[in-house]
């Protein structure tokens, strides 16, 4: 299994290179600062996200710690844009969903997942995908936008798993071929937690329910772009 730093580096380095794709291949117009920085972040979060249910912590603080802010910031600008110059308000939504992704959602998680359960995945990286594509529509982001940012976040985690499994199936240190116990146990669409496995896909037909036609119209639009420029 791969350790915390190369998920992180590989997250870091997806972060980068998606935004220079995404202005190469589909001839977008160069990105601001902040939406650049908003790629690299939501890359290196997808490469640590399916650790949240780690038994050593860090990664499930860290990223709900990221989530939490980025949760709060987003209320914040949306209060904001409701009604500007009411600082009350603002104040208010973000202090909400600040305690709500990180008491709340963090209680729920810990009380229900295990280390490498259903957080480690397929469904996992296509529902935090999702997720983030239907919040970031809601939120006033250009489709387009809202399409790459759930789908960056997507490939963070689907390299995360890939990683686990290659570490797992591959020795590094030279010695011979012997994979471990955990192979098998990442690129995977169930957990042996049946009310969690209900519970992931509940979501995913719900979110495609609602997005799906959307999602799966982008997706077509930007392989159209992409064909067309090979």
């Amino acid at each position: 299994m791969a350790n915390f730093r190369t998920h992180l580096t590989s997250g870091v380095t997806l972060g980068i290179a998606v935004p220079l794709l995404a202005m190469v291949v589909f001839s977008f117009t160069p990105f601001s600062w902040g939406t650049a920085a908003l790629f690299f972040l939501l890359a290196s979060v997808g490469a640590i996200l399916p650790d949240m249910d780690s038994d050593s912590g860090v990664p499930f603080h860290l990223t709900f710690g990221v989530l939490a802010l980025l949760a709060s910031s987003a209320s914040a600008w949306y209060a904001w844009s409701r009604a500007p110059g009411d600082y009350q308000s603002v104040v208010v939504y973000a202090l909400s969903a600040l305690f709500f992704v990180w008491v709340v959602l963090g209680m729920l998680f810990k009380k229900f997942t295990c280390h490498r359960g259903m957080a480690h995945s397929i469904p996992a990286a296509f529902l935090a995908g999702l997720v983030l594509f239907s919040l970031a529509d809601r939120l006033g982001l250009s489709e387009g936008e809202a399409f790459l940012f759930g789908l960056t976040l997507s490939l963070g985690y689907l390299l995360h798993l890939v990683l686990d499994e290659l570490y797992a199936a591959v020795n590094f240190q030279g010695a011979h071929f012997a994979p471990t116990k955990a192979l098998g146990s990442a690129l995977k669409c169930f957990s042996h937690h049946r009310v969690i496995n209900i519970a992931v896909y509940t979501c995913l037909f719900v979110l495609l329910l609602g997005n799906g036609r959307t999602v799966f119209a982008l997706a077509k639009g930007f392989w159209q772009m992409y064909t067309g420029s090979v």
